[in-house]
């Protein structure tokens, strides 16, 4: 995977919701979280995951696949690198 894009991913959500990008959506999915919290008792960690197919696309264009496996791939790609940059993430604040 590419190094230099997990570090840049590593913006929590709630940094990312303090820029222009807000919106009622961003809002929703704070209460959400907090009611997973409270629910449950357990951390809920939110992430942002924008740009992530597009980095997947950029990374699977650089494979032989065809197109359409590259098609069937890139949800899953871009879940890897959310859950990536997630644990990255984990790691440097240890």
């Amino acid at each position: 995977m590419s190094g230099d894009y997990s570090r840049a991913r590593q913006q929590p959500v709630d940094e990312a919701l303090s820029s222009s990008s807000y919106c009622p959506r961003t809002a929703r999915r704070q209460e959400f979280a907090e009611e997973l919290r409270k629910r449950f008792r357990l951390p809920v960690h939110l992430w942002d995951e924008r740009l992530t197919s597009a980095e997947a696309n950029r990374l699977l264009r650089e494979t032989e696949l065809s197109i359409e496996k590259r098609a069937e791939a890139v949800d899953r790609m871009a879940a890897v690198l959310i859950l990536q940059g997630w644990m990255e993430g984990r790691e440097g604040g240890r």
